[in-house]
């Protein structure tokens, strides 16, 4: 179960316990409420008409016996008054009558009634004839019982009353002496239950995240060799609690892991800087042979440079070999031809740069033209998106009209709102159209800046060509020119070329053979160098590299696994 349903379920038990705890006082308040309505509104209403009832009597003897005393009209009618009265109470009292003992004595206390009221007709008929004396005699007989026994009847109805209200005194006493039992049995058990709550929640809740606390605290230190704790719930806290587990599992391999590779690079760190350390010396000593003998080649490649010297001032007149002049002889005739083909290939090439020309200009001027189109494409979009927009007002202000018009104008707004769908369209095709014209102005700018740098390139590769036209012409007389002293000085050449062409060609082989061994040399010390230089940063990243995994071993042994 999650936490939120322990919780949950924590609650709605509580709530479910104060509900009926609530229930049930209030059924015992409603019974309380039930009983002192009887009492007040039947019960104590009963006994204070049952008093009316009894100062009427006496009132109505009373007046009884001031009209035989008396005879005045006052008494009579103080007499009418009180009996009506008592009339009204007695029929009052009848209304609020429930029970069976109730309606006896309503029933005796009418019959006395009845009996008093004849007894008075007696009184008064006897008073009427002047008889005074039959008519006390009526009423210490009559009236007297009437009275008495109305009055005894009201006694035993007040007495009947007042032990029905403490009966319900009683009821009200044992109702509320029960709503205190239930709220006093209810707050116990809710007190149970809410220690049972706080420490199921403190159990299941408070405790766990107490211990994860704790454990994470551990870990913070840098302890990660505490035992994995064990939650049996299978909610938040005991995901919580695994994955907690597994973090510590997984941070504890990820040190040893660390704890092994550092030390594994610290090693090989040591291992290369010491590898780099006898490189670099071997390197160095190297590097000093290889100087050595680079200086002595290249004090060969100097005294072979300076015999070949010697042998090529010896044989000065070896530069007008025969052979090298026949060749040049050869080589001038065809550099004669093949001026003079590219001459023509320039002549030929300066008419097609100028045909080039004529259509880049034709270009340019289509260019300008269609920039000139499509500013006019562009202005007549414009037009059309301002009509567009007068068509959707008036058809707006028509689709108004129609609406003042009612009945008769839903045809015309049905064609207003055509209109105004057709003219929203035309905008937004003109808007398409002035968006494309755009482009097309835009790309056309782009073509016609390069069709005029083209132009110019153009008219400068035409300069060129003729410019390089007329440098063939020179060169061809050049050529001609140089072919004719080149044929006068073959003849003297070819007696010197014999004896000079060996030794020149094994002086120039040794020197040669020097210049290569030297420039060899110089090649390798350098790359040795280079490579001296590289080994000394590799020794520098080496020590650095051990100083940091030593850093590494320093922060991670502050972990415990």
């Amino acid at each position: 179960m999650s936490v939120g349903k322990k919780l949950n379920s924590a609650f709605i038990l509580m709530i479910v316990l104060i509900t009926i705890t609530v229930v049930l006082n209030f059924i015992s308040l409603n019974k309380i409420k039930g009983d002192m309505d009887e009492a007040l509104n039947h019960r104590v209403e009963q006994i204070r008409t049952v008093d009316q009832i009894r100062l009427n009597i006496g009132m109505q003897g009373m007046y009884a016996r001031a009209i035989v005393l008396d005879g005045k009209e006052e008494s009579f009618d103080n007499f009418k008054q009180y009996n009506e009265l008592l009339d009204t109470e007695i029929d009052y009292l009848e209304s609020l009558v429930v029970s069976n003992a109730m309606q006896e004595y309503m029933e005796q206390v009418k019959k006395f009634r009845d009996d008093f009221n004849n007894g008075y007709l007696d009184m008064v008929d006897a008073y009427n004839r002047g008889d005074q004396i039959l008519a006390n005699g009526f009423i210490n007989t009559k009236l007297h019982v009437a009275s008495n026994g109305m009055f005894d009847v009201t006694n035993q109805i007040v007495s009947y009353q007042e032990q029905q209200l403490e009966v319900i005194s009683t009821k009200a006493a044992n109702s509320i002496s029960f709503s205190q039992t239930v709220a006093s049995i209810a707050l116990a058990i809710s007190i149970f239950i809410a220690v049972l709550v706080m420490l199921f929640i403190r159990k299941t809740i408070t405790s766990p995240l107490k211990n994860i606390v704790k454990e994470a605290n551990i870990i913070a230190s840098g302890d990660l060799s505490q035992q994995d704790f064990v939650v049996k719930t299978t909610d938040e806290i005991g995901q919580l609690s695994k994955s907690f587990n597994l973090m510590k599992s997984n941070l504890a391999n990820l040190i040893k892991n660390m704890q092994m590779n550092s030390e594994q690079v610290s090693a090989a760190a040591q291992e290369l800087s010491a590898s780099t350390e006898e490189i670099t010396a071997t390197t160095e000593d190297v590097t000093t042979r290889v100087s050595h003998t680079a200086e002595r080649s290249q004090i060969s490649a100097h005294a072979s440079n300076e015999s070949a010297r010697a042998m090529e001032e010896t044989a000065a007149g070896v530069q007008r070999i025969a052979e090298a002049t026949q060749k040049l002889h050869g080589n001038s005739v065809d550099a004669t031809q093949t001026a003079r083909n590219g001459g023509q290939i320039i002549h030929d090439a300066q008419q097609q740069m100028k045909i080039i020309s004529s259509s880049t200009n034709s270009v340019n001027d289509l260019v300008q033209k269609l920039a000139q189109q499509t500013e006019e494409i562009n202005n007549i979009s414009q037009i059309i998106t301002a009509i567009t927009d007068q068509t959707n007002l008036l058809a707006l202000n028509a689709a108004i009209e129609a609406a003042r018009a009612g009945e008769h104008g839903k045809g015309f707004a049905v064609v207003a709102d055509e209109v105004r769908k057709l003219a929203e369209q035309s905008k937004n095709s003109a808007n398409s159209i002035v968006n494309l014209t755009l482009e097309i102005k835009a790309d056309t700018e782009n073509v016609e800046r390069a069709v005029s740098d083209s132009l110019i390139s153009v008219n400068d590769g035409v300069n060129i060509i003729t410019n390089a036209g007329q440098s063939f012409t020179s060169i061809v007389d050049a050529v001609t020119e140089m072919s004719m002293q080149i044929e006068e000085i073959s003849a003297t050449s070819e007696q010197l070329s014999a004896s000079a062409e060996q030794v020149t060609a094994s002086v120039n082989e040794i020197a040669n053979g020097s210049n290569e061994s030297s420039s060899h040399l110089e090649m390798i010390a350098a790359a040795v160098e280079e490579q001296t230089a590289t080994m000394q940063q590799v020794n520098a990243v080496a020590a650095t590299l051990s100083d940091n995994a030593q850093n590494l071993q320093q922060e991670i042994q502050q972990f415990k696994v």
